[in-house]
């Protein structure tokens, strides 16, 4: 078949007659300095506009300019868009700030709140059922007059009434709105007499000895630092000066809830004790606890001092031998107070440590007299 293919004289074949190269042509686009700076300018309407963003990058690369300054309005665009949209945030979340502020600046008083309320009525003595004071306090979230945080808490469900962050209270004399301060800046009457700045706390009970811990932040009951009470560093709390060089210190110890009531005990206005262990409990509730119970409700070791009743029960079990097999059954026993793991005899009225003589002892394994080798298991 090839031979049979007849190329004219003169003339090329067809695969090379309109083999001609075509020239793109790109329109070059020359623009003054003022123009090039437009170009890398975007409007807030345009900052999320992606399609815009690409046109006016292919518009820059067409410009008669070169690389080097194209590259340099190319970025400029877009970190131009970029801190722009970020100076649009910022300047949404100041007016958002100032709004804020000009809220917080609000005062709203209806005739409801200007009634006096008592810790005593029949005795005159302003306050609420917490506190004496001659003040209410308006929360700062919600902007609602009570007579003090506990009384906001017990009534609002949906935030707490953060007592330090206080901006007004009312004289409940003369219904003045003031900021914060000891005394009513109307009628100079005294709102308390002890008065904490830092903890915006008032309290008008002469009975009552209030003193501020700086480290711990609050104020407590007691006579003040050095007098009654210290602060330890290592259980960041403040203790009995008793405690002072005897007690086990415990890294925040306090800051927990109480095993028995489940109150927050830091800030707690219930007084709280160490107990052997070193934990930390309300008073009251280890006072009832220490009624049925010898041991720590968090770690379990023997906080009472049990030594009589030991001795009792070592008497009790020996008066009261098993019968067979039981006599010969033994017990792998781990002691809550010591640590230890031992054997002992086994009896129904209580597994003796080895160790320390404890009972306060649990159970891990139950030995018969078939199986011999038990030493692996206490080793």
């Amino acid at each position: 078949m090839l031979d049979q293919v007849i190329i004219p004289e003169s003339k090329e074949p067809y695969r090379n007659r309109h083999h001609k190269k075509k020239h793109k042509h790109i329109t070059r686009e020359i623009a003054t300095n003022s123009e090039l700076e437009e170009l890398a300018y975007v409007s807030q309407s345009e900052l999320n506009d992606e399609a815009f963003l690409r046109k006016r990058i292919k518009k820059i690369r067409r410009l008669s300019i070169s690389e080097e300054e194209k590259n340099r309005l190319t970025q400029k665009l877009m970190m131009g868009a970029h801190y722009d949209k970020i100076r649009f945030q910022e300047t949404q979340e100041d007016e958002n700030m100032t709004t804020e502020d000009e809220d917080d600046d609000l005062v709203i008083v209806n005739d409801c709140d200007k009634v006096p309320t008592y810790h005593n009525e029949s005795l005159e003595i302003f306050g609420c059922p917490h506190y004496q004071r001659n003040c209410k306090m308006e929360c700062p979230r919600c902007k609602q007059w009570f007579g003090c945080p506990i009384c906001h808490d017990e009534v609002v469900t949906d935030h707490k009434f953060k007592r330090e962050d206080t901006r007004h209270v009312m004289c409940l004399k003369c219904f003045e709105v003031q900021e914060p301060s000891e005394f009513c800046d109307n009628c100079d009457i005294q709102f308390a007499l002890y008065y904490c700045s830092k903890c915006k706390l008032y309290d008008n009970d002469e009975n009552k000895d209030i003193y501020h811990c700086d480290d711990c932040g609050i104020c407590r009951l007691g006579l003040g630092l050095g007098q009654d009470f210290f602060h330890c560093k290592g259980c960041n709390a403040c203790l009995s000066i008793e405690l002072q060089d005897d007690h086990r210190c415990i890294e925040r110890a306090t800051q927990s809830d109480c095993p028995i009531c489940g109150e927050y005990m830091f800030t707690s206005v219930k007084p709280v004790v160490f107990m052997s262990c070193g934990h930390a409990i309300h008073q009251s509730c280890y006072e009832d606890h220490s009624k049925h119970s010898y041991k720590c409700p968090t770690c379990q070791k023997t906080v009472l001092n049990m030594e009589a009743q030991f001795r009792v029960l070592d008497m009790e079990i020996s008066l009261q031998p098993l019968p067979q097999p039981y006599c010969q059954w033994t017990c792998v026993v781990s002691c809550n107070d010591c640590n230890a793991k031992s054997s002992c005899a086994y009896h129904v009225l209580g597994l003796k440590c080895d160790n320390c003589k404890s009972y306060n002892t649990v159970q891990l394994k139950l030995i018969k007299p078939e199986e011999s080798d038990y030493e692996s298991d206490i080793s």
